[in-house]
């Protein structure tokens, strides 16, 4: 577990192949830091996370699902954990979480949401 020194920010992570990483984050922790209700049942039982190379890049994915009828939940913020990041619920209702971190060294791009 880390994080356990900001509030809202405890959390526990595990490495899995393929760069992928896996997180856990209580619900109410979650629900905070998207900015959505602790109410709405399907966005906080999970958000996913999708890494990206540069702040702008977090902006141009985020404009690229809105057009796509995505609705932007948290506009973009500097992170607690030294990172950049923006919130969006795209229309099944699913949580994403758009970000870039300084010290991660994946560098994927996506050209569609």
């Amino acid at each position: 577990m880390i994080g356990t020194e900001f509030e809202h920010g405890p959390l526990v992570l595990f490495s899995l192949k393929g760069d992928l990483t896996l997180t856990f984050y209580p619900r109410k922790d979650s629900a905070w830091y998207a900015k959505v209700s602790l109410d709405e049942r399907g966005s906080t039982e999970f958000s996913i996370g999708h890494t990206v190379s540069t702040k702008e890049e977090v902006d141009e994915v985020v404009r690229q699902a809105a057009s796509a009828r995505a609705k932007v939940v948290r506009q973009a913020q500097p992170a607690f954990w030294e990172g950049y990041s923006r919130y969006f619920k795209g229309p099944d209702g699913n949580l994403w979480d758009v970000l870039w971190n300084q010290r991660c060294e994946r560098r994927s791009r996506i050209d569609h949401v």
